[in-house]
């Protein structure tokens, strides 16, 4: 995926992820993962910024085995096959990359854990904290079709199939990632 911010050409952070560990050495620790809130059953979802993108892209949205999900979110391909990588959180152990790719000027979108697997996992936003749900406003076009964002999926396990739910309006989508294991149908 290539993406545009301020003029410069910026390659997706999991080309470069990918790219680092690939040379050899020892990897610096993890950087500390952003505090974590709960966030209480009834209580408002948090609003992510526009300014937290990383820049417009100028892509289809399936790049690389991207998918689009509600015409409006572009995600990553289902599968990974690294699993997560230690967090340095106590709470939640082990993160992944989810980087997300929105249409610009989408109605509001909100991305979350579903309920049954809140327990397990959390999901942060550029330097947003550690939450359940997270609310994108609609963010403007800034001369290139897609906004992009870098996300975390924070786990207390190192792999798994994780489910997020997606919604924009009244339309709702369950997505699975699997990270450093398959998903199984359905």
């Amino acid at each position: 995926m290539r993406l545009i911010a301020g003029g410069a050409l910026v390659t997706a952070v999991a080309l470069a992820g990918t790219l680092v560990a690939g040379c050899g050495g020892t990897e610096p620790p993890p950087p500390p993962p952003p505090a974590t809130v709960p966030v209480a059953s009834g209580a408002s979802i948090p609003d992510a910024s526009c300014e937290e993108s990383i820049g417009g892209a100028r892509y289809s949205g399936t790049d690389e085995g991207a998918r689009v999900v509600l015409g409006v979110i572009s995600v990553p391909p289902e599968y990974r096959p690294e699993g997560a990588a230690p967090s340095g959180d106590e709470t939640w152990m082990y993160s992944a990359e989810l980087d997300l790719v929105l249409r610009a000027d989408q109605p509001p979108i909100e991305i979350g854990v579903p309920k049954e697997w809140r327990n397990r996992v959390a999901i942060s936003l550029g330097n947003t904290t550690i939450v359940q749900s997270l609310r994108f406003p609609s963010c403007p076009n800034n001369g290139l079709p897609w906004n992009a964002f870098t996300g975390t999926v924070y786990l207390k396990v190192r792999t798994a199939c994780v489910p997020l739910t997606l919604r924009v309006g009244r339309q709702t989508a369950t997505v699975r990632f699997g990270i450093g294991k398959r998903c199984g149908a359905g």
